[in-house]
């Protein structure tokens, strides 16, 4: 089955919710499925110390997760 997750937060941003959907993915993927999400570039606020300042990509692949970030005019 191929699977597409929309949410606002996602790793590496840290907290719940970015790390919650990281695990709902990977278990997905494990099952045997296509997983894509749709998320927003991570604030600056959300990351760790060691991933300020980094640069991340529109599309990646994460532990078989498509990644697709786009910016967003809600922050």
């Amino acid at each position: 089955m191929r699977i597409l997750l929309i949410v606002t937060n996602f790793i590496p941003g840290i907290g719940s919710a970015a790390h919650l959907y990281h695990d709902l993915g990977k278990a997905l993927v494990k099952m045997g499925h296509e997983v894509h999400v749709i998320t927003m570039y991570p604030r600056i606020s959300y990351l760790s110390q060691d991933d300020r300042g980094k640069m991340f990509r529109e599309d990646e692949i994460i532990e078989g997760i498509h990644i697709h970030r786009c910016r967003c005019i809600l922050y």
